[in-house]
């Protein structure tokens, strides 16, 4: 986990790849925190959700400098 607060979890993945989307976000689910964050590359958002959705986690996939934001739900 790149930084957690005491409601927050927030993963931080660059590389664009799904692997390590559904890495970042089964590590967000395993936080046990109420908010997950997931930041991405603006390029990359959907492929984060889509991600998220297949792990189950629901949350956000925010681009890197915050300015675009999407809610997912898990399954």
């Amino acid at each position: 986990m790149e930084v957690a607060t005491e409601r927050q979890a927030i993963e931080i993945e660059r590389s664009g790849s799904m692997e390590r989307l559904r890495e970042a976000a089964r590590r967000l689910k395993m936080s046990g925190k109420p908010q997950k964050v997931l930041r991405v590359p603006q390029k990359d958002m959907a492929k984060a959700a889509r991600a998220m959705k297949d792990i189950g986690v629901s949350g956000t996939v925010k681009n890197l400098s915050g300015t675009k934001q999407r809610w997912v739900k898990g399954k």
